[in-house]
């Protein structure tokens, strides 16, 4: 990718994101994977209702209501509330 829209979709993130800190362990969460862990942690701690994965068997049982998703099915969901 060149580097002017790399450096675009990372100012969009940091103006419309919001920064979450996992406030509890970030180990011991149930991913197979223990590097997704973190974003595991992050994603409870955020209250998401969804994560977007390239690979869904990394995380098994979000638990806290979160559905795991990959990024056909995102769009699904957003074309049918648009």
């Amino acid at each position: 990718f060149p580097a002017d829209e790399i450096d675009g979709l990372i100012a969009l993130v940091r103006s419309s994101g919001e920064q979450v800190y996992a406030t509890g362990p970030i180990h011991g969460l149930g991913s197979p994977d223990p590097g997704d862990e973190k974003f595991l942690a992050c994603a409870q701690a955020a209250g998401v209702d969804f994560i977007v994965t390239g690979n869904k068997r990394d995380f098994p049982d979000p638990g806290a209501g979160i559905e795991v998703i990959n990024a056909a099915e995102l769009l699904d969901k957003i074309t049918l509330v648009m």
